[in-house]
């Protein structure tokens, strides 16, 4: 259940990512057995304003309806792919390099 929720905060968070990088900012959302990890870095006195805007979402998540069936989706589909998603016959094939 922390996968599936650790995949929807990323998601909601995407639209930061951008605007982070350009600053030197980083963050990152990921879960544990603990439950689910947020973590911000970088070296900039902006670290504050985008630790507080992380927060800030994170406090006022709500789930969309049409972001969960997506993400329901695509794990659905790797799963029918072993695991992996192939778009493109050179990502098997790089996915597979050891089996050939």
């Amino acid at each position: 259940m922390t996968k599936l929720f650790s995949k929807l905060l990323k998601d909601e968070l995407n639209e930061l990512s951008y605007d982070a990088e350009l600053a030197g900012l980083s963050y990152s959302v990921y879960n544990t057995q603990a439950g689910v990890v947020v973590s911000v870095a970088g070296y900039s006195h902006k670290l504050l304003v985008l630790l507080d805007e992380v927060l800030r979402r994170v406090a006022h998540f709500k789930v969309k309806e049409e972001r969960l069936a997506l993400i329901k989706a695509r794990g659905n589909k790797r799963r029918l792919n072993g695991g992996r998603i192939t778009t493109h016959p050179s990502q098997w094939v790089l996915a597979h390099r050891r089996r050939l």
